[in-house]
């Protein structure tokens, strides 16, 4: 398999991948229609910055071990507790009194704390490991080499970051955060209770 084909091979798989409705949708969408594009960006750049972590684990071979059933476990239950965390956040939120927050009211320490919200997002997530170590094993061949798996690493990280801009871009278009602003605070709370959602069952599979 040459590397174009691999390339090719691994884009499609990951932009599925990437696409599918999960934890990091959720936190992009999230802070996109609360705070504006440049939040969805930072989300987005947390969740790329914890999937370098993925990456360097799968060419290091150190997925396998992440994937260990007791590893897994461990990882699962902090995972679950996060968007627990998270849904308890978002489900206690409580109605602005004064005008919404956009873009222009974020400062650096909070554009920081939503790239972290992405980062611990994606690098908790239960599935990454599971994925990744798929990834490894199976679709790339045994005989890569670095520097084509590093090839195929960037593309997947570009992947994610137009995949996720492109969520913070949509749900941050005036028109489209107007009509969600309008909800307001049942935004969080929506949002909590999926992430809540999303914590128990992690939780409640943890052992198995």
């Amino acid at each position: 398999m040459t590397l174009m084909q691999m390339m090719l091979l691994v884009s499609g798989v990951h932009l599925i991948a990437v696409a599918m409705p999960g934890p990091d949708f959720f936190c992009v969408s999230q802070s996109s229609i609360k705070y504006g594009r440049k939040a969805g960006f930072a989300v987005s750049a947390g969740i790329c910055a914890a999937m370098v972590f993925h990456i360097l684990a799968g060419m290091l071979g150190l997925a396998a071990l992440l994937a260990n059933p007791k590893v897994l476990m461990v990882i699962k239950l902090l995972c679950g507790a996060y968007l627990l965390y998270l849904g308890w956040k978002g489900i206690t939120a409580k109605a602005s009194d004064g005008a919404p927050e956009t873009e222009q009211t974020l400062n650096v320490e909070s554009n920081y704390a939503l790239f972290r919200k992405g980062f611990w997002c994606n690098l908790l997530n239960p599935k990454a490991p599971i994925y990744f170590l798929s990834l490894f094993t199976v679709i790339l061949p045994q005989d890569i080499t670095y520097s084509e798996i590093s090839a195929v690493g960037a593309m997947m990280l570009v992947i994610a970051f137009a995949w996720f801009g492109f969520v913070a871009t949509l749900f941050a278009t005036p028109r489209v955060q107007r009509q969600f602003q309008k909800m307001g605070v049942w935004i969080d709370r929506v949002a909590g209770t999926l992430f809540a959602g999303f914590g128990a069952s992690v939780v409640l599979t943890a052992r198995q």
